[in-house]
């Protein structure tokens, strides 16, 4: 791959990238530079939503599956994989919400 010569816009928000520590990198830059690794330097937004989202899924997964197992004895196992798939999705747009609302209070209170 062949190195990209860019400079930043001036004022732009940069930073380095996370595998070759090149700098400078712009926040949700599409590919390093230097290395080409994809997302080198991702914004406070996809950081913050991505993890509220895994955070979200992996609990509305086991809060799910551990409801439907426990909610008709003669159907655990069918009510346990039910209730994680259910929950997983649920967990997964409440994980996307509270990441997309604790990104605004991040950009209210100046962080890039």
């Amino acid at each position: 791959m062949s190195k990209i010569e860019t400079t930043p816009a001036p004022g732009a928000a940069v930073g380095s990238c996370k595998t070759c520590g090149y700098s400078p990198v712009a926040f949700g830059a599409r590919a390093c530079p230097n290395c080409g690794s994809r997302n080198p330097n991702p914004g406070v937004c996809d950081r913050i939503t991505g993890r509220g989202m895994l955070i979200g899924l992996v609990g509305g997964f086991l809060v799910g599956g551990v409801l439907g197992y426990f909610s008709k004895p003669e159907d655990g196992a069918v009510g346990a994989i039910a209730g994680a798939l259910v929950g997983a999705i649920a967990g997964l747009i409440v994980g996307l919400a509270g990441g997309l609302m604790l990104t605004f209070v991040a950009w209210l209170t100046g962080k890039r």
